[in-house]
């Protein structure tokens, strides 16, 4: 499995068993906490209804990591299906600011969950970089004709993606392989 994919995978397995145990811990706390408040009194309830806000970290933990792997998602179908590798551009589209698509987009690639993906700050125009190269659009491939290429769908993380026909490849953002 590739890096890409499986970064993506063991985040969001991290995120669901944060949350699981971060909610069944404050069910189980406070329902501890209601049964000794019937049974010992104020003072033991308190210490249960303490014990329950400690696993609310573990709740925020897997709520960050799913939002973080649903913009993963939008900032790979802007850059591979509108074209968008600028960050001012990427920030408009999905209503952020430019320092925060920008942090987030460098924290997704040191996270390994794109492949071969730098950002271009160097430029006036800050930009993401796929590959080695920013992406360029079908029609502008020099080498090959139109009749010779096909559009897939990767199936790792839903970018459109270019290729000749009968040819298989990995995907520039995720490395996934395709056929």
């Amino acid at each position: 499995m590739n890096t890409s994919k499986s970064a993506i995978i063991a985040s969001a397995a991290k995120g669901k068993i944060a949350s699981i145990v971060g909610y069944c811990g404050i069910a189980l706390f406070l329902l501890g906490a209601v049964l000794m408040l019937l049974d010992s009194g104020l003072g033991t309830a308190i210490v249960g209804f303490v014990i329950a806000a400690l696993f609310i970290p573990f709740i925020r933990m897997g709520s960050t990591i799913k939002k973080r792997i649903k913009r993963f998602k939008q900032y790979v179908s802007l850059i591979s299906n509108q074209k968008m590798i600028l960050i001012s551009d990427l920030a408009s589209a999905t209503r952020q600011s430019a320092s925060f698509v920008r942090d987030d987009l460098a924290t997704m690639i040191s996270k390994n969950f794109f492949t071969d993906a730098s950002l271009d700050l160097t430029a006036n125009e800050h930009k993401i970089v796929i590959g080695r190269k920013t992406t360029v659009p079908i029609a502008s491939i020099p080498t090959k004709t139109q009749a010779e290429m096909e559009d897939i769908t990767c199936v790792g993380c839903g970018a459109a993606v270019a290729k000749l026909k009968g040819e298989s490849g990995k995907c520039d953002y995720c490395g996934s392989a395709y056929k």
